[in-house]
């Protein structure tokens, strides 16, 4: 099975449509942190979703994922194994209008296994007269987003938690637009 890129997906006809109005939800934090979770060293990827309309059925990520593990051949030999796989991620509700989301990635001391996050997309799916309706979240040029291209230039602001440290995005980052775009 072929995955396509998400950025593809995103920029088909398909998904053009279906961008929704730009206040019926919005990323209000955006953080990536490297943390030390009960011994294991892993990068997170941490948002805060904010809901503006009542008629959202289901929140989440969607993830493009390459996943590297080593493993031993038949001859004894290393080798790695590479998987590209997409993954669609609930986000949990953590208020009336909020939902959180969180995934580690980048883990260190489970194993001989890398992943990466290759692309992302924001999802809502709101139900409408005519059924329900998955709406994205696109990066300015309507694909998918990269860690990098969320925040783009703008500042990160450091943080110390008790197991790690979290970097957040800044009000200029592009993740931000829709939420700039709903405050006035």
């Amino acid at each position: 099975m072929k995955i396509i890129a998400l950025a593809a997906l995103l920029s088909s006809p398909a998904f053009a449509a279906a961008s929704g109005s730009p206040c019926e939800y919005w990323v209000e934090q955006f953080a990536i942190g490297d943390l030390n979770v009960r011994g294991t060293l892993q990068r997170v990827l941490d948002l805060e979703i904010r809901v503006g309309a009542a008629n959202a059925l289901e929140v989440g990520v969607a993830l493009d994922l390459r996943e590297i593990t080593a493993q031993l051949g038949d001859d004894g030999e290393p080798r790695l194994r590479i998987v590209e796989r997409r993954a669609f991620v609930p986000a949990t509700p953590s208020g009336s209008d909020t939902y959180r989301f969180r995934y580690s990635f980048e883990r260190q001391g489970d194993g001989p296994r890398f992943e990466e996050i290759r692309g992302f997309a924001v999802f809502a799916t709101m139900a409408r007269e005519q059924g329900a309706e998955r709406v994205w979240l696109q990066d300015l040029e309507g694909g998918a987003f990269t860690l990098e291209s969320a925040v783009a230039a703008t500042p990160v602001t450091r943080r110390s938690i008790g197991e790690g440290v979290m970097r957040s995005a800044t009000g200029g980052a592009p993740i931000f637009e829709r939420k700039r775009a709903c405050a006035g």
